[in-house]
């Protein structure tokens, strides 16, 4: 499932299992998934894709509020990630689910080269 342009190696994906590693999937169909790491209070949202086919229908929602319901289980306080300064559909997704931009880091994606945005939520214990 490539859904990025600069798409993450198998051998990447495979360093993240032991954090908290989600997959939506409907009988031989991988619809999406979500990668996150926790350390200590802080976390991250590595990545999260949904395949065209399934986008506008609630997946990347559903991925995102069960990330951070493990996050919060395991500690985790914030939630930070990045996100290309040009992807104004994902800016848009995570500004409503309580992210805001703190910061921005220069040349951060490679293919193509651009800027990423750092966003936060707090996701302190309910």
């Amino acid at each position: 499932m490539e859904l990025f342009s600069d798409p993450w190696n198998p051998d990447s994906l495979l360093e993240c299992l032991g954090d908290v590693f989600l997959v939506i999937e409907v009988p031989g169909e991988l619809v999406g998934y979500s990668i996150s790491r926790i350390g200590g209070p802080e976390a991250e949202l590595l990545s999260i894709g949904v395949t065209k086919k399934w986008r506008k229908m609630g997946v990347g929602g559903r991925l995102l509020e069960e990330s951070i319901a493990r996050l919060r289980e395991n500690g985790a306080e914030d939630l930070f990630l990045e996100v290309r300064e040009s992807n104004e559909v994902a800016i848009l997704f995570y500004a409503r689910n309580g992210f805001r931009e703190v910061g921005k880091r220069i040349g951060y994606y490679r293919f193509p080269p651009e800027n990423a945005l750092v966003l936060i939520r707090k996701i302190l214990p309910v």
